[in-house]
Formats: C-alpha cells, sequence, structure tokens
C-alpha cells in the first residue's frame, strides 16, 4: 500500500506540472498572438495614408460619466463640409473609401488606460475595444449614418478623465480613422479637450463702468450654451416638424419596479419660409431631463424599430436624452412617426424623468444649428 500511495503522490505531481506547463505554453501563445496583432497594426498604420483630408469625418468628445468603479466617454462622429477638388489623389481614394465604409476608430490612449478597458458601444450597441493603442472595430458606418453617431468607451482603474485617457499631457485627444481592420488608409486627427490654463497675470483693475443691460435676444439668434440643449444653436425659430405626446402606460419595469411607457408623435408642420431654420432636416429629438436620470431609459423605438438612447451631460443639471439619427427631411413625417420609450426607476415617471418636472424637448437639424422646441407636462 506503501508503494501505491507513493506511486499515487508521483503521479499526481506529474499531472501538476504537466497542466502548469500548458497553462504556461497558453499564455506564451496568447501573449505571442497578442504581440503579433499589435506589430501588425503599427505597420498597417506605418503604411496607410495619415492625411487628415482623407477623412469626412470627425471626432468630438460628447459626454464622460462615471457608471460605478468605471468611466464611460462617449465620443460623437460627425461630417464635414470639404471640396474634394482641393485634395491629393491619394486622399480621395481614401476619402472615397471612407465615404463608404467607416469600419475602425484607433483612439491613442496612454499605456495604462489601454490595459483597462472593460469595453464599447455604438450607439448603445456592443461593439469590439482592443489593442495597445485602443482600437473600436466592427463599426459598418457609411457617410449618412455615422453623422451624429455616438461611440463610448468604458474604462476602469485611474483613467477617470481625459486628461489621464490621452497619451500626449499637452490638451490635446489624438485618433484615427480607418476603412477596414486590415486599412490602407488612416487618416488622423486630433481635438483640444483640455486647453492649457492662460498665464497668471494681474492687470490693474479697469474702471468702473455701469454697462446698460443686454438687448433681449431676437427670434433666430443663438442661444447661449448655458441653456438647453447646452450647445449654442437657434432654439426661438419656427420648425418644419413637431412634437406632440400621446400616451402613457404604467408598467412594471426591468427590475420590478413601476416604469412609465410613453409615446409620441413626430410629425409635418407649417414654418414659416422668411425663417431660416425653416424646411431644414430633421436628425434629432432632446430632452432635458434629471442628473439621476442618466441611462434610464429601455426599449426605445422609432415606428417600432429598435434604437440605442443616448444620454449626454453637459454639467451639472444639464443631462440630455437623445433620440438621434432620425434622418428627416420636409415632408417625411405624413404619416407621423411615432417614438416611444420606457422609464425606469428612479425615473419612472414624467414627473421625475424631465428636469424640474417639465419636459423641455428641441428638435435639431443635421448642422445642428437650429433646435426649436416647446415643453410639456
Amino acid at each position: 500500500t506503501a508503494a501505491a500511495m507513493r506511486s499515487i503522490y508521483t503521479l499526481s505531481i506529474s499531472c501538476l506540472v504537466t497542466l502548469s506547463l500548458l497553462v504556461a505554453r497558453a499564455n506564451f501563445a496568447d501573449a505571442k498572438r497578442s504581440r503579433k496583432e499589435t506589430l501588425t497594426r503599427r505597420k498597417l498604420q506605418n503604411e496607410c495614408l495619415k492625411s487628415s483630408n482623407a477623412s469626412p469625418y470627425l471626432l468630438s468628445l460628447d459626454s464622460i460619466s462615471e457608471v460605478g468603479a468605471s468611466t464611460s466617454f462617449c465620443f460623437e462622429v460627425s461630417t464635414k463640409s470639404q471640396q474634394i477638388i482641393s485634395l491629393t489623389s491619394p486622399e480621395i481614394v481614401c476619402y472615397r473609401k471612407l465615404l463608404s465604409t467607416l469600419d475602425t476608430i484607433t483612439l491613442d490612449t496612454s499605456p495604462a488606460c489601454s490595459k483597462e478597458v472593460i469595453g464599447a458601444t455604438l450607439d448603445g450597441v456592443a461593439v469590439n475595444a482592443s489593442g495597445a493603442e485602443i482600437v473600436i472595430s466592427g463599426l459598418a458606418l457609411d457617410l449618412q449614418s455615422a453623422n451624429g453617431a455616438i461611440v463610448c468607451l468604458k474604462v476602469g482603474g485611474p483613467c477617470n478623465d481625459v486628461s489621464s485617457l490621452a497619451q500626449t499631457g499637452d490638451g490635446y485627444f489624438f485618433y484615427s480613422l480607418s476603412e477596414a481592420t486590415q486599412h490602407s488608409c488612416c487618416p488622423s486627427s486630433k481635438f483640444l479637450v483640455a486647453p492649457p490654463p492662460d498665464p497668471v497675470t494681474n492687470p490693474s483693475p479697469p474702471p468702473m463702468i455701469e454697462e446698460p443691460p443686454p438687448p433681449p435676444q431676437l427670434p433666430g439668434t443663438l442661444n447661449p450654451p448655458e441653456g438647453f440643449p447646452f450647445y449654442g444653436c437657434q432654439r426661438d425659430v419656427s420648425s418644419s416638424y413637431g412634437f406632440q405626446l400621446v400616451s402613457k402606460e404604467i408598467i412594471t419595469g426591468w427590475n420590478g419596479l413601476p416604469s412609465t411607457r410613453v409615446c409620441g408623435l413626430i410629425s409635418n408642420q407649417r414654418c414659416d419660409p422668411r425663417d431660416s431654420c425653416c424646411n431644414k432636416g430633421l436628425f434629432k429629438l432632446e430632452f432635458h431631463v434629471e442628473d439621476r436620470c442618466w441611462n434610464t431609459v429601455t426599449n426605445l423605438t422609432l415606428d417600432g424599430v429598435g434604437k440605442g438612447p443616448n444620454f449626454s451631460r453637459f454639467g451639472t443639471d444639464k443631462i440630455v436624452f437623445r433620440v438621434t439619427r432620425l434622418f428627416g427631411n420636409p415632408g417625411n413625417y405624413d404619416p407621423p412617426a411615432e417614438v416611444c420609450w420606457t422609464m425606469d426607476s428612479p425615473c419612472g415617471s414624467l414627473g421625475e424623468f424631465c428636469f424640474g418636472g417639465t419636459c423641455a424637448f428641441s428638435l435639431a437639424d443635421p448642422s445642428h444649428k437650429c433646435c426649436p422646441g416647446s415643453s410639456f407636462r
């Protein structure tokens, strides 16, 4: 029996050693494959066309929000106006490729943050995110669907602001856009997220002069950015579209608590043809909501087709819920389009969901310059 026990002990040790070797070999293979993919991507980036002129798109920071112990960074894709005749031949080739397909966004992030990636979404739907430089792929966007698309990156650890997320410390965030994972085009650009502080000076105080009050705002002028919808647009103008709430239904939410399912109609309406915002296209419907209602919307639909809800944070008491990419043109909404969504706890009613209990909304055009709207209770 002693010999049998020794034999079993020896066999157990042998199995543990073999298992350890297999695990080590698998880890080595994974590391080797990851390194190979990174080297391949860097080789492609070195060979691809980087000129920013070759891109029909721009990327900008949309919002930053804390989600438990992690942080969600959301970026908005927008189209830019550019004369293609001013481009070189290689730039024109890439420009046309990206017009057809925008597949990948590469973010030039700090090495520490690239290891903390939890996931990524495109308009609320999960997409791939990986790599030493964070590569968000599988977007499958084109010129129409890319405009206004919201790409969000969720990271953990110390990466709770853009300054820590960015590779450089000069206040700029660098990125590149590609038509495919195995790409020949990677136009690169940057946007300013944290401008350096102005130098401290001690000028002599100006003489006290009583200034006259500012003139009243005229219809068609830009709203100050501090007012809803918080990005400076023409709000007190006529519109080709209207929105009307048509139904409210109290239901049981996913968490077992009372929720409210609401539906409204987007419809055509007459506008003043002398107004610069009359007969503009329709891109998004926006609502001013309470801070605690961030990401409390589920089951958002447009004419019965599911959409990903978008939220933007512009500061305290400046949360906006958005239904984006409506792609409406004057006359499109006859019959009206139905927009429905469910508001879950702690914002299970319109009074809890809308800021101050009043549902202020706007209907913005693709240029974001026109945002006429109204409100309801």
